[in-house]
This record gives C-alpha cells, sequence and structure tokens, in this order.
C-alpha cells in the first residue's frame, strides 16, 4: 500500500491505527461486559420486584391459610423462574419449604415480608427467601461478550484499513507531492506558487500549503527590498554629502573602498585616492592635525571601540573644510585588525554656527555688564568690529517723534557721522523697512540707492540688517568692508541685532522705570511740602528744582495771572540768567498763544526759530538762549490764576508722557497756590479769632480785679511772671498759650463767691473757708464744658494743691499736681506776699524768697523753686 521511503507518514499512521483498533476493540468489549452484566443484574432485581408484587400477596394468603399445596404450587412456581436458583418459605424461624440448593456465596437475594390483611390491619405471619446463582449470570455475559467480541474486531479492521486508504489519498500522498515541489525550490524560483494537485477544501494540508505559500511570498518580497536596499545604499553612498570608506590601518590611510561623495568633499576623484594612486587621504589632513588624528584612531582601535573626531582637511581647490570622521576597526575571526571602516562629513558650516554662537555669547556677556543705552551701543560697535573685522560700522536709532534714524553710535571710518539724522523713507534704510530683509552688496558702488546716501565710505562691501523689539522696528546696524561680506556675517549681525534690540529695551524700560520712579518721588515731595503747610516760598523753591530736574529743562519759572486786570505778575523762578523774566506785563488775550491759555490749553513752541513770537519775547529768548518753550496753564475749578513756564535751550520735541507730567506738575503748582491762599486767609481769622478770645479771657479777668480791689493788677502781673518761669522751662507752642490762659483765668472760680465772702474785711469763718475753697471746682465747672478752654483748666482747678498733698480741692500731691499748676503756686505766693493788702502792707522780697525756700517740698515743687529763684537772681 505504501512505498518504502515515500511513505513513511502511511506506514507509521498504519501501525498507529492498527495499536488504536486493538486498544479500541478491548475497551469496547469491558464496556459491553459492563453494561451486560448491569443488564442481567438489573434482569434478576426486576424479577426479585415481580416476585415480591405478584406472589407474595397470593403465597401470604396460602400461609394464613396453612394451605400447603397452595403454598408448595407458588413456591413451585416461582422457583421455576429461570434466573432463580432457590426459593425458601418461612414461618417466622421455620421454614416450611424450600425449592433448589441453598448457595453460601456467589449469590443474588432477596427477603420478602409475608403479611396478611386481616380486619383492617396487616400482620407479619412469615418470609420469603429467593437466591439467583452469581455464575448463571457470568456465563450470560461470557456468551454475549465473546460474540461481540468477534463482530468488533472485524468491523475495526475493516474501518482501519478503510482509514488508511482514505489517509494515502486524502493526505500522505499530498504530503510526498509537497516534498517533491519544496525539494525544486531556491531563491530564484520564489516567484512560483506551490501547486501539490489537490483542491482546496481549507484542510490543515490547505492551510500548510497558504502558510508557506505566504512565507514565500514575503521570502521573495523581502529579497526584492534587499535588493532595493542595496541598491539605494550604493545610491545613497554615492549621494551622501560625505564619504563613506574602508582603508588599510596604515599612516598614509590607503583607502580601498570609497563612495562617490569624496569628489563633493575633497575635490579628487574615489580613483585618485584608493590605493594612494594619485595622493593618500593623509595629505589631505592639515598636517597640524595629522599626529592628533593617528593617536586618538589607533587608541580607539585597540580597545576595540569606535571612534569619532573633527579636524580640518584642505581640499583640491585650496579650501580649509572641518570634518567630522566616525568609524571603527573590522576585525577577522581570529580578533586581528584587518580594515577601518567610516564616514567622513563635512562640518565646516556647523563648525561656522558654533563660532556665530561663541560671537553672540560673547555680545551678550558684554551687554550683561552696561546698565545705560550709550554704553550698550558704544559695546555693539566694538564687538561688531572687532568680530566681523569691520571697517565702519554705524548704529542707527529710529526718533519715534520723527521717524528719522539717528546715528546714536559709530565706530571706524564712519566715526565723524555720529549724530546725523537720516531721513525716514531714504536710503538703504527705506529698503529694509519695506522688505523686512537685510541688506547686503559686495560691490555698493553698482547699487543706484548707494549713490544717494550722504553716509559713503571707499569699502567695496556694505551689509545692514534691521534692529526689531517685539516685532517694533526700532533701528539699523551697518557695517562696510574691503573684503566681501559672507552670508554667515549677515546671519551673525542679524544674531547680534536682536540681542542688541532686547538690550536696548531693556535699558529703555530700566531707564523709564527709573525715571517714572523720579517723576513719583518729585510729586510725592512736593506733595509733602504742599499738605505740611510750609511757607508759599519755600513750596515753590522745591516746586523749580524738582521740575529743572525731572523735566531736564534749562528754566522754570512761575506766574500769577489777575483775570480782573489782566495783568501777570512774577511768583518764582530758576534758571534764568537776567532779571527781565522778573518783569511784569499784560497777558495779550488776543494773541494766539493767549487764546490758548485763557482757553486752558497747554502752548507747545518746540522750535522758535519756526514759530511768530512778539519782539519783546524774541529779544528775552535770544538773552537767555531759549529755542524751545512749554506754557501750561495754572487753573482752579476752571478758573485762571497763572501759569507754569519752561524753557530750553535746544529744539525740542516732548513725547506725550513728558508732556503729561508737565500738566501733572502744573497742577500741583495750583494746588500750592490755591492753598496758599487758603491757609493765609485761614491763619488770619484763627488769628483775630484767638486775639478776641484772649481780649475776652483778659476782659473777665480784669472784671474779677475790678470785684476785688485788694488783687487788682495781680492777674496781669502773674500772668507774665508765669509765662516767664514757664518758658524757663521750655515750654512753648500751644503749651505756653494755654498756661497763659490759665493764668489769666486761675482765679475764675471766685465768680461763685459771694462779696459777702471775698470782700469781708476780717477773718472768714470756717464755714466762710469752706466756701472760698469751692473756688477751684466752680472754675472747672465754668470752664471744662468750654472745649476751647479745656487745656488750660490745670491753673484755675489745681493751684491750690500743695506738693506734700496738704492743698484743696482734691489734695493730690506731688507729681500728680500738674506742671502747669506747681509753676503758678509759686508766682502766686510770690506775687501775694510781695503787694500790698488791707489788712497788711507788702512783705519785702528777702523774706517772700526765704518763705519760699522754707516751704520747699511742702507746699511747693522743689525743682520749682530752686528755678524760680534761679530766675528771680
Amino acid at each position: 500500500m505504501f512505498k518504502k521511503d515515500r511513505n513513511v507518514i502511511g506506514r507509521r499512521i498504519f501501525r498507529h491505527s492498527i495499536l488504536i483498533a486493538l486498544i479500541t476493540t478491548i475497551v469496547l468489549s469491558l464496556i459491553q461486559f459492563w453494561l451486560d452484566y448491569k443488564s442481567i443484574v438489573g434482569s434478576v432485581e426486576n424479577t426479585f420486584s415481580h416476585v415480591a408484587e405478584i406472589q407474595a400477596e397470593g403465597l401470604a394468603t396460602a400461609l394464613w391459610n396453612y394451605s400447603m399445596p397452595e403454598i408448595k404450587a407458588i413456591s413451585n412456581g416461582i422457583y421455576n423462574h429461570p434466573d432463580i436458583s432457590y426459593v425458601e418459605v418461612r414461618e417466622n424461624d421455620k421454614v416450611i419449604i424450600s425449592h433448589g440448593t441453598r448457595l453460601d456465596a456467589g449469590f443474588l437475594d432477596e427477603a420478602i415480608t409475608l403479611e396478611y390483611a386481616n380486619d383492617g390491619s396487616l400482620i407479619h405471619i412469615g418470609t420469603l427467601y429467593i437466591q439467583a446463582s452469581s455464575a448463571e449470570v457470568y456465563k450470560g455475559i461470557a456468551a454475549n461478550i465473546a460474540r461481540i467480541l468477534i463482530y468488533q474486531a472485524v468491523f475495526v479492521l475493516v474501518l482501519t484499513v478503510i482509514y488508511q486508504i482514505l489517509i494515502d489519498r486524502r493526505i500522505t500522498r499530498y504530503l510526498v507531492k509537497a516534498v517533491d515541489e519544496l525539494n525544486a525550490y531556491d531563491l530564484y524560483t520564489l516567484e512560483r506558487p506551490l501547486n501539490i494537485g489537490k483542491r482546496d477544501t481549507g484542510d490543515e494540508i490547505d492551510q500548510l500549503t497558504r502558510a508557506f505559500n505566504d512565507m514565500r511570498h514575503r521570502l521573495f518580497e523581502s529579497a526584492q527590498q534587499r535588493s532595493e536596499s542595496e541598491r539605494k545604499h550604493t545610491m545613497l553612498l554615492g549621494n551622501l554629502p560625505g564619504m563613506a570608506y574602508r582603508c588599510k590601518n596604515d599612516r598614509e590611510w590607503t583607502m580601498e573602498i570609497i563612495s562617490a561623495g569624496c569628489y563633493d568633499l575633497t575635490g579628487y576623484k574615489p580613483e585618485e585616492l584608493i590605493d594612494n594612486c594619485v595622493l593618500s587621504y593623509n595629505d589631505l589632513i592639515l598636517e597640524d592635525d595629522r599626529e592628533y588624528v593617528w593617536e586618538t584612531i589607533q587608541t580607539q582601535i585597540k580597545e576595540n571601540l569606535s571612534f569619532e573626531l573633527t579636524y580640518q582637511i584642505k581640499t583640491k581647490s585650496g579650501q580649509l573644510r572641518w570634518v567630522w570622521e566616525r568609524g571603527a576597526g573590522v576585525f577577522a575571526v581570529d580578533h586581528q585588525l584587518v580594515a577601518i571602516e567610516g564616514f567622513i562629513s563635512d562640518v565646516t558650516e556647523k563648525k561656522q554656527q558654533e563660532r556665530d554662537l561663541e560671537v553672540i555669547a560673547q555680545v551678550s556677556k558684554a551687554l550683561r555688564s552696561v546698565e545705560t543705552r550709550s554704553l550698550v551701543l558704544s559695546t555693539l560697535v566694538d564687538q561688531i568690529a572687532g568680530l566681523l573685522k569691520a571697517e565702519g560700522v554705524l548704529i542707527e536709532l529710529i526718533d519715534n517723534e520723527s521717524g528719522d534714524a539717528v546715528v546714536e553710535a559709530a565706530g571706524g571710518i564712519y566715526s565723524t557721522y555720529l549724530g546725523y539724522r537720516v531721513p525716514q523713507g531714504s536710503g538703504l534704510n527705506e529698503y529694509i523697512r519695506q522688505s523686512g530683509n537685510s541688506y547686503i552688496n559686495n560691490d555698493v558702488f553698482s547699487d543706484p540707492k548707494y549713490q544717494e546716501l550722504s553716509i559713503k565710505s571707499d569699502c567695496k562691501a556694505s551689509g545692514g540688517v534691521p534692529m526689531i523689539s517685539q516685532e517694533n522696528l526700532i533701528g539699523y546696524i551697518w557695517i562696510t568692508k574691503n573684503s566681501p561680506i559672507a552670508d554667515s556675517a549677515i546671519k551673525t549681525m542679524n544674531s547680534i541685532a536682536d540681542i542688541a534690540a532686547n538690550a536696548i529695551r531693556r535699558i529703555d524700560l530700566h531707564e523709564q522705570t527709573q525715571h517714572r520712579l523720579l517723576q513719583l518721588t518729585g510729586l510725592r515731595k512736593i506733595d509733602t511740602a504742599i499738605n505740611s503747610n510750609i511757607d508759599l516760598a519755600n513750596i515753590l523753591d522745591l516746586f523749580l528744582d524738582e521740575s529743572i530736574h525731572l523735566l531736564q529743562v534749562d528754566s522754570v519759572r512761575i506766574m500769577e495771572y489777575d483775570s480782573d486786570s489782566g495783568m501777570v505778575t512774577y511768583l518764582a523762578g530758576r534758571g534764568f540768567s537776567t532779571t527781565a523774566y522778573m518783569e511784569p506785563r499784560i497777558l495779550e488775550s488776543t494773541s494766539e498763544i493767549g487764546k490758548e491759555l485763557l482757553q486752558l490749553r497747554t502752548v507747545q513752541i518746540n522750535d522758535l526759530n519756526k514759530y511768530q513770537i512778539s519782539d519783546e519775547a524774541r529779544e528775552l529768548a535770544k538773552t537767555e538762549k531759549i529755542l524751545s518753550i512749554f506754557i501750561v496753564p495754572l487753573a482752579i475749578k476752571n478758573e485762571l490764576r497763572g501759569f507754569l513756564q519752561v524753557l530750553l535751550k535746544k529744539p525740542f520735541y516732548p513725547t506725550g508722557d513728558w508732556i503729561n507730567f508737565l500738566e501733572t506738575l502744573a497742577g500741583q503748582a495750583a494746588i500750592a497756590i490755591n492753598d496758599s491762599a487758603m491757609w493765609k486767609n485761614l491763619e488770619q481769622r484763627n488769628l483775630d479769632l484767638q486775639i478776641a478770645y484772649d481780649e475776652t479771657l483778659e476782659g473777665w479777668s480784669n472784671a474779677l480785679d475790678l470785684r476785688d480791689h485788694e488783687t487788682e493788677h495781680h492777674t496781669r502781673r502773674v500772668v507774665e511772671l508765669t509765662v516767664r518761669l514757664a518758658q524757663e522751662m521750655e515750654i512753648s507752642g500751644e503749651d505756653l498759650v494755654n498756661v497763659r490762659r490759665g493764668a489769666l483765668l486761675h482765679d475764675m472760680g471766685k465768680i461763685g463767691v459771694p462779696d459777702s465772702i471775698l470782700t469781708k474785711p476780717g477773718k472768714l469763718t470756717p464755714e466762710e473757708w469752706e466756701i472760698m475753697r469751692q473756688h477751684p471746682v466752680n472754675a472747672y465747672n465754668l470752664l471744662y464744658p468750654i472745649s476751647y478752654l479745656r487745656q488750660a483748666l490745670d491753673i484755675p482747678y489745681c493751684h491750690h494743691e500743695k506738693w506734700d498733698g496738704s492743698g484743696y480741692p482734691r489734695g493730690i500731691k506731688g507729681e500728680e499736681i500738674p506742671l502747669a499748676a506747681r509753676l503758678f503756686a509759686v508766682v502766686d505766693v510770690w506775687d501775694a506776699m510781695t503787694s500790698d493788702r488791707y489788712y497788711r502792707p507788702a512783705i519785702s522780697e528777702q523774706e517772700t524768697i526765704e518763705y519760699i525756700r522754707q516751704n520747699s517740698g511742702k507746699h511747693f515743687d522743689p525743682a520749682v523753686v530752686e528755678l524760680f529763684l534761679r530766675m528771680k537772681k
């Protein structure tokens, strides 16, 4: 059935099939044996159940009636059943009848209870015991098994043969075909699909065939791709901006293989370098770099490492180029170095970029150390001239007001152009502004735009770039050279221009911030002066100094305007060389300037040479060398009160911020002048009111003196002496005023003392003294409600208190007594003792001094006594 050496799988499957068939037959026989056993046992058990259901009742009735013939007939019928080998009927434990031979082993049995129904109840009367022989059961099973085993063996063998035939036709012959086909395949026949002559039914052979064809297709595509890759690799090496190589490890770097990029890199064709045909690669390496290249490569190869290095070569045209090389050693199986392979590329541009970065870093570092615009610009000129080897450098910044480009810094042959203005819209600046591009021309004399310029040089090459900060053009950088300007130099200039623009903006913002801070500080000083209510002259002096400093002007003056007369008079000024500016004059309301000022509008005269003014004003301007004037009206509640005038000795076109600050200063001046007038009025009113108050107090005091003739002029004397003593104690200002008022009103409480007590010629009774001693309390109650006099109550309320606490009305002592009252207590006693009274003549000053000294520390404050006595000397 199967050919030798061709149907190995078929023969192997056949052997396995026979073995499986045998095992299957045995397994099936065992299963059949078990099933037959279970069937026969089930049949015996069914017989037992049938006897129990059918025969047991009849046998129980026969046994009840004890009908032996019937018992014998029934039991014999049971015994005759083919499955039963022994029957036994018992009445209780007594065997009545039995059939067959009772087995002691190898049997199946069952004991059936015999019950008889009598009067509705069941009565146990005996037992039916039956047996079935196991041997008989097994004989039946064996017979069945033998028969079935023969049938199954024949059936399985037939199926096995058929199965093997089908395997051969459906599997093995296709596998043999596949082997034959596969043996015929090679890399050149992968395009042809595998075909084994079988209809595709989706089985495993078909799946295997499809899998092989898929793999074959992938291999075919891979081979094509590899071929294409090799072609591209060859082309890529030829088109790469560099040179792939294989060389010997000798001092000449003898080339074995070189890619086509060799020509672009070195100027030599590959064949000129291979085997050192014309020259060696070592000849191309710059002489100063040859030893470095050799040592670097040898060190890395000894360590079996790849190498990288950068060095210079000299091309066929004599041009120096920077190259970057990366490579590694190629080793044989015995670890011997056989060659070096690597790649060399041109990095000249990268080196230039690195140099540009160094330049940018150098410029940035230089600019970080300067803090003013002028230093930034001069530093830029020096850096650009040195880095780019330029014969001339110009930096022009755009004037925001006029739009002109002003030469703010210049170096080299352009040094004489410092301060020169290039009008907006002219020359090469306009080309850069309109196009947004840099300008480079190595033959500027052929450019018509260059011929129109006022700023020229004898150098042939010129280049310019814009300076842009936050998308705003702020200026230009120009260089000129005798040698050509490379594109890389313009790139470097653009980078420097960006750094410069940002640096200038940073400086401008810093200076603006500092200037704003100075302005705020100046305004704060002026505000403080105004709010401190100091003299107007002092306020205006401060105002003028701050104005000149903050506005950076040459002269400032403030004029006051009288709307009734139209007269303008001088208030204050600074920075003038003559007194002519102080002369009063009439404001000409019909003049252009007069109309603007009367309408409260600021007047700007940026350049007197371009403006018509009166002969008198022009003469004054000529004397002071003034070329620009700015006048701001000083208005309070829309009423013109005067003018703030600032003057410069040059034409000046200020920014809006400058004008705004000037008008802010004018507002401060107007407030100062207005506040000064208000304070003058208020001070005069306060002075008039204070005089009226003091005259009223003196009137009260005089009225008291008139009431008590013995104390006439006493108040005037004690007031004068108390004020002197308070001044000795360095009391001043409002406190001294309150001391004076307290002294004037010291006996005000006596208003509440009846005349009969106050003018009584004799001694007072204790009751009268009690009333008299209430006059300090009367004074307190009378004066305290008057807030104006509340600070002057110390003397009227406490001048009869004593240092040792024995005084009245409260009996306070020591420093609990207000200082003014302690001062007045000494003065009051002094005047009382040294003045004539109706009941005694005046006591001498010496005796009075002795009395006061003796009562120091008792009645009087010792410190006050010492000061008073020192004052009296």
